[in-house]
């Protein structure tokens, strides 16, 4: 799996991520003191490109052999005091097969406030499960679609309220029911699911916008491992 710029994790962590990255702000790409997961000085009326990656973790030379097929979840900011965001999200076309905004809007994900603020979330929980009706639902179709590292959705995330503290921006993958299994992916040439014994998924750092200086990455790591352990990983024994 290729490093990404204030991810903090590896191929030990997980064999499924689903990461949020920056991509542009205001129209630009992001760069100078701004990367794929920290904007700093953010101001009102700021818009910055996101897109949702799939990146599966394939332990062998055969790139061919990997590749993602679904994940249903939320898109939400957190925190205290944080700045204030509205987020947008579209599936891209190839993760949208089974739905499209003509015939089930809703599988891109419902636009809420879920954290009790004044901003803007997509999903209609915090704490999704895959049969939740208005969070996103990724799905490529009846197989995975080959790709380490894929783009599944993109939006905007434009600034609203400024405040002392970082929005942290990030996917939250919905739980497992009796009847459901995503997330779905294809590793090392192997189907597998939320409930195949042994395997392990999450989310990567959060996104961070903050109105001043984003924190140091010693401090983004101790975020990513957090977005870990609370925003979507599961393992089964």
């Amino acid at each position: 799996m290729a490093a990404v710029a204030g991810v903090g994790y590896s191929s030990a962590d997980a064999s499924l991520i689903i990461d949020v990255r920056a991509v542009t702000l205001n129209g630009q790409p992001v760069g100078g003191l701004n990367n794929s997961k920290s904007i700093s000085g953010a101001a009102i009326g700021d818009v910055i490109g996101y897109e949702v990656h799939a990146v599966v973790a394939g332990t062998d030379a055969n790139t061919a052999n990997d590749g993602f097929n679904t994940a249903k979840g939320s898109l939400a900011s957190t925190g205290t005091g944080t700045v204030q965001v509205n987020l947008t999200h579209l599936m891209t076309p190839t993760f949208s097969s089974l739905f499209n905004a003509t015939t089930n809007p809703t599988a891109h994900g419902t636009p809420s406030n879920l954290g009790g603020d004044t901003d803007t979330d997509i999903g209609v929980t915090l704490t999704p499960t895959n049969a939740t009706v208005g969070n996103i639902q990724y799905r490529a179709g009846a197989s995975s679609v080959v790709g380490l590292d894929q783009v599944i959705g993109t939006g905007n995330i434009t600034v609203s309220e400024t405040a002392a503290n970082a929005a942290a921006i990030n996917f939250i993958i919905g739980t497992t029911t009796a009847t459901t299994n995503d997330p779905n992916w294809l590793e090392d040439g192997v189907a597998k699911t939320a409930k195949t014994v042994g395997v392990s998924y999450g989310v990567g750092a959060p996104l961070l916008v903050a109105t001043g200086e984003v924190p140091e990455p010693a401090s983004l790591g101790l975020l990513s491992l957090g977005a870990l352990s609370l925003l979507g990983r599961r393992r089964r024994a």
